[in-house]
Order: C-alpha cells, then structure tokens, then sequence
C-alpha cells in the first residue's frame, strides 16, 4: 500500500495494514499490537530505524539520540509512546487580508505519557537559531497550555530539562 505523508509518498508493506473489519467478513484473528512497535522505529534487535516516518534521520544528531533515549524509555514501560514532528502549530495565523505569511512552529516530539498527558519536547543543542527556536517555544506555551511543554538539552551524557 502506498501512503501519502508530509509531502512523500511512502511503501507500507501489506503485512502492517489493518483492514477495517466488515459485516459478515472474519479474518480470523487480529494481529497483536507488536506490528505497531516494529513501524516506528528500532526494537530491541535492530540496530538501525525503520524506513517508515516517525525517526529523525542518523545525521540530526541531537534528534535522533533523543529518538533512542525516549525508545529506551518506551522500552522500559515509563511512557506510552512517542512522535518526531507530529504536526506544526500556527502562532499567528496567516492574514488573507494583510498577506501577511503568518508563523508556524514544528513541535520536535509529542511525548504520550503514562497518565494519559501529552508532553511537547523540544531538543535544543548549540545552534545559531536558539533564540529563534525558545522565542517560538515561549509563544507556543502561551498560546497552548493544554500541553506539557519542556525543552531539554544534552548535559555530561544525560537529557536534562532547562528553564527559559
């Protein structure tokens, strides 16, 4: 099956698709919620992410180690499961009359939590654009504080969280 996502077109093997269940139709048993774990990204036994969406790519390094941080903590049972870039939020929506372009911000990972809560992380490292970045991380928090926001940061080998 082909899916359109974020602008690519990607392959989904047959195997992982879920056919919705149809009156007077048995397909026998429902396969287990294992086949979700293995699309998103490594398991215990592989090495390397899924070509499916949902990982950063191995050269974004702060993203992608922060990606094997929070499958360690999948793994472990301490929150229910996570995703890179799920969405993007407007903060200023554009105007059709003004033309003005508006501003969008690109949450880095919506963490789903085990009381049910959903976390908005961002990972910042040392970056040109980090004033930009916590400029829209503050406005995000203002304007959805439905959200758990948090950003955190690489510090002596361990993701802590830091204050703005």
């Amino acid at each position: 099956m082909k899916a359109r996502t974020m602008g690519r077109t990607i392959e989904i093997p047959d195997e992982m698709v879920r056919v919705a269940k149809q009156p007077g139709r048995s397909d026998g048993p429902q396969p287990e919620k294992a086949w979700l774990a293995s699309t998103v990204g490594p398991g215990p036994q592989s090495a390397s992410p899924s070509p499916l969406p949902g990982w950063p790519k191995e050269h974004d390094k702060w993203n992608y180690n922060f990606c094997l941080y929070l499958d360690k903590q999948r793994a472990h049972g301490l929150i229910r499961w996570f995703w890179y870039e799920p969405f993007s939020l407007w903060l200023v929506p554009p105007s059709k009359h003004t033309k003005e372009r508006g501003l969008r911000h690109k949450v880095d990972f919506c963490v789903w939590r085990n009381d049910g809560a959903l976390e908005m992380i961002e990972v910042k490292g040392r970056s040109k654009n980090l004033r930009d970045g916590i400029t829209r991380y503050k406005i995000a928090k203002e304007r959805f504080p439905c959200f758990i926001w948090k950003i955190v940061r690489l510090k002596n080998g361990d993701w802590e969280e830091f204050s703005v």
